[in-house]
Order: C-alpha cells, then sequence, then structure tokens
C-alpha cells in the first residue's frame, strides 16, 4: 500500500473530478497506469456544510498477466492423418486450468491464408492432409474461467519426405520471435 505524500500524488494525478453545479457527480480513475501491486483506495463525502463522512476503503489488486508456454509437442502421421499434440503450463511451472484453446492454422505467419480454424477442448488437434513446407499456428488457450490469453505464434516445418519415409515429429512448432 502507498502512503503519504506519494500516495496523494498518484491518486491526484489519477482521479479527475467532474463537478456539476458546484457537486461532484463522479470520479474516474485511470488504473492502467498502476504498477503491479495491491492498492487500497480510501474515499469519504463531504456534504455541503464541511462534515467528512466516514471512509470506505477498497482493495485494487493489479496482477502481472497470465504468461505461458508449450511445454512439448509432438506431430504424428497416422493412416493418412496428421495429429499434433502439445502440453502447457505457466511460465513459472505450475499447471494452466485450460478450459479449451483456440487454434488457426495457416501457411503464412501473416495469417492470410488460413487452412484450420478450431476451438479443441484438449491439447490436441487433427491436421487433416498436409504436404510438406512450412506452417504457422497460433494458438490462445482459455482458461476455465474464460479469460483468453494472449496467443503465441509457432512454425512447423514438414521435411519433404514427410510421409514417405518420416512420419513423426518431436517437438515441431518452434516459437516465432516477436510474435
Amino acid at each position: 500500500m502507498r502512503s503519504g505524500e506519494d500516495a496523494g500524488l498518484l491518486l491526484g494525478r489519477l482521479a479527475r473530478d467532474e463537478v456539476l453545479l458546484g457537486r461532484t457527480v463522479a470520479i474516474r480513475l485511470d488504473l492502467g497506469t498502476l504498477a503491479t501491486a495491491s492498492w487500497y483506495a480510501r474515499v469519504r463525502g463531504i456534504d455541503a456544510a464541511g462534515l467528512e463522512g466516514f471512509d470506505a476503503v477498497k482493495l485494487i489488486a493489479i496482477r502481472e498477466p497470465v504468461r505461458w508456454r508449450i511445454t512439448s509437442s509432438t506431430l504424428s502421421l497416422r493412416e493418412g492423418r496428421n495429429q499434433l499434440d502439445w502440453a502447457v503450463q505457466r511460465d513459472n511451472g505450475q499447471p494452466l486450468p485450460v478450459q479449451r484453446f483456440t487454434v488457426e492454422l495457416a501457411t503464412d505467419a501473416a495469417f492470410a491464408n488460413v487452412l484450420l480454424r478450431q476451438e479443441p477442448a484438449t491439447p490436441s488437434l487433427q491436421l487433416g492432409e498436409l504436404k510438406p513446407g512450412a506452417f504457422f499456428l497460433r494458438l490462445r488457450p482459455v482458461l476455465a474461467d474464460g479469460k483468453t490469453l494472449d496467443a503465441a505464434v509457432f512454425r512447423m516445418d514438414l521435411s519433404a519426405n514427410w510421409g514417405v519415409t518420416v512420419f513423426d515429429n518431436g517437438f515441431p512448432l518452434v516459437p516465432v520471435a516477436g510474435q
């Protein structure tokens, strides 16, 4: 909790009163500039005679966004079908409570030519028939509380002999830098 002059200056910078006929009707705060921490807002009203009411204190918890990563992935070709499987967890190594994933597969990094869009409930996807070449996968976890996390983009290269002499690929998903 910030206190003293620092907090007063901070709240003075964040809060803006709207005055209508000498009465404050609304206060707006821009909480986007607050650092990650637990903040406490203390508010009290003052009536026309200048009498102050009791303080109302509320917690404002600004948390770090959930960061995640793929810890493993495999691509297998069985009976003409490409099966992609992956595992995810938080960056701190804790489990990620995923309800489903939003997945897009494209032939280009800009995702102008999307081949597949699905929302699997498990970290597994049937990709259908794929010819050798480069593919891009955009993956977004959706948590159990319905919150969608930031997307990550991966490149997946299938060699010229994919489906001829190569049928399995361990960790085919390579993160694309800057996306």
